[in-house]
């Protein structure tokens, strides 16, 4: 940097990974004492939280479309969304079975469950997952 300069971008930096960097001034006489800094590149994830409001739609003899309103991502891309399923009979037993996986999901609020019993009655959830 010269001395009319103020600040810089620093670019190509690695995920969640932490930096130091270290900057002195120079003079005539020499070179200041250093001054360092740590940062981390980028917020580490956590685990996301359960969407909202959800709704069900387009009742089909063997889909349903789940409409919901996202919860926090965690700080990363949700990869996939997990639909766990009771029957509706059975629904105060503590056994969640996974009925559906929606991987490469583009739509943010709504996915369509495939391969559903015709005539039969669901206790649905919904479970985001992220890299965490």
């Amino acid at each position: 940097m010269t001395a009319t300069e103020n600040q810089t971008v620093i670019g190509n930096l690695t995920p969640q990974t932490a930096y130091t960097f270290e900057i002195n001034a120079w003079t005539e006489v020499g070179a200041g004492p250093i001054i360092s800094s740590t940062i981390q590149s980028s917020v580490p994830p956590v685990h996301p939280v359960a969407p909202t409001h959800l709704a069900i739609s387009n009742i089909q003899p063997f889909s349903v479309v789940l409409q919901f309103t996202p919860g926090f991502n965690g700080n990363a891309s949700i990869i996939k969304w997990i639909v766990e399923g009771q029957l509706y009979k059975l629904r105060n037993a503590e056994n969640w079975s996974v009925i559906y996986e929606s991987i490469n999901h583009t739509q943010e609020d709504a996915i369509t469950v495939h391969n559903l019993r015709p005539y039969t009655e669901y206790r649905l959830r919904l479970i985001p997952v992220n890299v965490v």
